[in-house]
Order: structure tokens, then sequence, then C-alpha cells
């Protein structure tokens, strides 16, 4: 595919050529460019030279997830959405609680015991086909 971004040439030794290929394979990139790229995006990221807010804007745990939600099926991919969504509800309600009344009686976000457990019946009749 023809870009319009510069190039360069480089040569490591293969000790490096290994590592690379080590951090392209965990982090399932697509190929060996993708992964010099967040390379030299990161080591220069350590340095405080380079910032870019589409990269910057995820953590390293929420790219792993990424990538293993990659590696899933349909049915590990729904049931990690539904998990992730029920886990955001419980958070914002969570979060209601901690601004409101409970707030001046000195709660302050500690999960709550009466939350719905991650697995239940009512889990087993949502759309996720096993």
């Amino acid at each position: 595919m023809p870009t319009e971004k510069p190039r360069i040439t480089i040569a490591i030794g293969p000790k490096t050529l290994e590592a690379v290929n080590d951090f392209r394979f965990d982090r399932k990139f697509k190929n060996q460019t993708q992964a010099i790229l967040a390379l030299i995006e990161r080591g220069l990221s350590s340095y405080g030279l380079y910032t870019d807010p589409a990269s910057a804007a995820h953590s390293d745990g929420a790219m792993q997830v990424a990538s293993h939600y990659d590696a899933l099926d349909i049915f590990g991919q729904r049931a990690l959405r539904r998990t992730a969504e029920m886990e955001l509800e419980r958070m914002e309600a969570q979060r209601d609680l901690a601004a409101g009344p409970l707030a001046a009686r000195g709660y302050h976000g500690e999960p709550l015991s009466t939350a719905q457990p991650l697995w239940s019946q009512e889990a087993e009749k949502s759309d996720i086909d096993f």
C-alpha cells in the first residue's frame, strides 16, 4: 500500500530483531513495522519528545485487553462486551451513590455489598450464547 510518509532504512542486530519480533507477537501487531513504530513512539514518549493523542488515550492494559479481544471468537467477544457493560453500569451506580446522600454519611466509593454478582440467573438470561 503506497504511503506519503517518509521512509527510513535501519540495520539491527539479531538479538534486537528477536526482541522486536517477540514484542510484535506478544502484543499481536499485524506486522513488524507497526511493532517498531510502537516501540519508537514509546521510547520517544519516555523522553517527553512525543505525544500521540490517539495512542495516549489507551493504557497498556486497555491495549492488552483489545489484543485479547481480537483473539476471541464471537462468543468470547460477546461475553467480554457484556461483562464490560455490566461493570460500567455498576461503576456508574456506585458513583451516583457516592455523590448522593451517602457521601454525607461517609460513603466514599467502596464496593457495594448489594451489587449484582458477575454471574447470576439474570446473566444467564442475557443474549450471550454459549
